[in-house]
């Protein structure tokens, strides 16, 4: 996260969530597995769809065996660099290759060939200075079954390539619905009021609602609270989602979403209910604000 706070804050807040998500699911996940992965997740996300990719190719093969090459291609040279660096005699480093890439390594004592030898796309993807790295992290995880750790990132993965079909300026209006400046986000709003083909409404709700799931904190929960308020018919969806996020991490954005989801919509009545219920610091929050609106609306 390189020593970002506000980075590092949203990372540990989308940890949590999808810990929770999981939880409620009946699904088990590693936290230390799913960190790994969201590190190249957040930070690499094109090396993230290629793993991605190399799992779906794998389904029904018993494994991910591209992910357990490359990881024993790095953590093999590693073991190997250690073992040697004991050594009196230091051998000679490889030269660089004329194009300019970094030397290929031998293959590392020990190496298994029952998987066979590394393919190209697999040995340059792996031989990447942040993806050795990552590779050579703890937890190994060439024998964990990544499939429900994906599940979690995967409609991510697929919206990048719906978001993609989307009308440009319904693009520029999702960057700035997401925008830190009130003034511009409010405006943002009306236009999607205005603009927004019917059809492309329900992706644009969806992207800006994963948004909101990994950030719950951030502006484009504000967002997604107007556009509820502008255009009752989302509330459903908005607050579908809005139930998976765990309540302490929506608190700064209580107040708003109180006052802006239509109260009269039966979803976010079940909502607002559902987190008063739930006898924390957070629901007492919610009730007050409750209250506060109904005597604004007798008065």
């Amino acid at each position: 996260m390189r020593g970002n706070p506000r980075q590092i804050k949203r990372f540990l807040n989308t940890l949590t969530l999808r810990l929770a998500s999981a939880e409620r699911r009946g699904t088990r996940l590693d936290a230390a597995v799913l960190a790994k992965l969201m590190v190249l997740e957040e930070q690499y996300l094109t090396d993230f769809q290629n793993l991605f990719d190399w799992q779906v190719q794998a389904l029904g093969s018993g494994g991910n065996g591209h992910l357990q090459a490359a990881e024993r291609h790095a953590r093999g040279a590693a073991t190997a660099a250690q073992r040697g660096s004991g050594d009196s005699q230091t051998p000679e480093e490889p030269r660089a290759s004329s194009d300019g890439r970094p030397p290929r390594r031998g293959r590392a004592r020990g190496e298994s060939t029952a998987t066979g030898e590394l393919n190209e796309e697999v040995r340059a993807w792996a031989e990447m200075p942040h993806i050795d790295a990552w590779l050579r992290m703890d937890p190994a995880l060439a024998a964990v079954d990544l499939g429900p750790y994906f599940t979690f990132a995967r409609a991510k993965l697929r919206l990048a390539a719906t978001t993609a079909l989307l009308p440009a300026h319904v693009q520029e209006l999702l960057g700035l619905l997401q925008s830190d400046v009130v003034g511009r986000r409010r405006a943002a709003v009306r236009q999607v009021q205005q603009t927004v083909a019917a059809e492309d409404l329900p992706t644009l709700v969806e992207h800006l609602m994963q948004v909101v799931q990994r950030d719950p904190a951030g502006p484009a929960t504000d967002s997604a609270a107007e556009l509820c308020h502008e255009i009752p018919a989302i509330a459903r969806d908005v607050c579908e989602r809005l139930r998976l996020v765990p309540l302490e991490l929506l608190r700064p954005k209580l107040s708003t979403l109180v006052r802006r989801l239509p109260p009269t919509d039966p979803s976010v009545t079940a909502l607002l209910d559902g987190w008063e219920s739930t006898g924390t610091p957070a629901g007492a929050f919610v009730r007050q604000a409750r209250d506060v609106r109904r005597r604004q609306g007798r008065s």
